[in-house]
């Protein structure tokens, strides 16, 4: 593409990409220092026949747990709201900032749940709580399993979403390639140092020779004296007489 361009055009490119990396380094800067942190802690509970379940009986439980229903109905009751009042108090926060996302894992009895909070203690907290008092009544709801916590909350809280190292490099390739274009997109339209692009041109012609002054033309054959018509000599010969 630059080849294309001429010196004026190149420099105007160049500047638009400069101008557009600096800018986009300057707004990933300001859009990681405004974004509010937001942590995200992890749990896996697994769904099991109670203890109190006969021996006999317990072959008959797995089998019904093994078709994926109750657990995926566990699953439902743990997200339900009514759980979030006792967990954003034992977290000190408001409900609000709290989101809870949970789900069965597929051919399991495995359910894993997330909370997400502004801090990483309370999204522990939070977590650890909901699972405390929401697990007797998901895991009895459809007949007599338990949940067993085998990932505990604790010391599993992550920051979330895209880090300033990654944020960073990303935007300024963006903004360089979107300055790029736009400038090159005006030197376009204004014309400023484009190469402008002609068709190819026949062999030269070779102009036609001047005359000399100094020759004096040649009398031209064509103008040599003709034979007087007929006419002249009946004119001659009427005078004769």
């Amino acid at each position: 593409m630059m080849k294309t361009l001429r010196g004026s055009a190149r420099k105007v490119v160049a500047l638009g990409a400069l101008v557009g990396l600096l800018l986009g380094i300057v707004a990933a800067l300001v859009f990681s220092a405004v974004q509010s942190p937001n942590y995200e802690a992890k749990a896996v509970v697994v769904m099991m026949p109670a203890p109190g379940v006969p021996v006999a009986e317990t072959s008959y439980y797995w089998e019904i747990l093994s078709r994926g229903q109750v657990t995926r109905t566990a699953a439902i009751v743990l997200a339900d709201h009514n759980w979030m009042d006792d967990a954003a108090q034992a977290a000190g926060v408001p409900e609000s900032d709290l989101t809870l996302t949970t789900g069965a894992v597929a051919d399991t009895t495995l359910i894993e749940l997330t909370m997400s909070a502004g801090s990483a203690d309370a999204a522990e907290k939070s977590l650890t709580k909901l699972i405390e008092v929401a697990s007797p009544d998901a895991a009895k709801i459809s007949g007599p399993f338990v949940l067993k916590v085998i990932s505990s909350p604790e010391g599993s809280a992550e920051k979330s979403g895209i880090s300033s190292a990654q944020l960073v490099p990303a935007a300024a390739i963006a903004g360089l390639v979107l300055g790029a274009g736009i400038a090159l997109l005006l030197t376009r339209i204004g014309g400023v140092g484009t190469a402008v692009s002609q068709a190819p041109a026949g062999p030269p012609v070779e102009p036609a020779p001047k005359p000399d002054p100094r020759v004096e033309p040649k009398p031209d054959s064509n103008l040599e004296s003709k034979p007087e018509p007929d006419g002249g000599q009946d004119v001659s010969q009427k005078t004769s007489e």
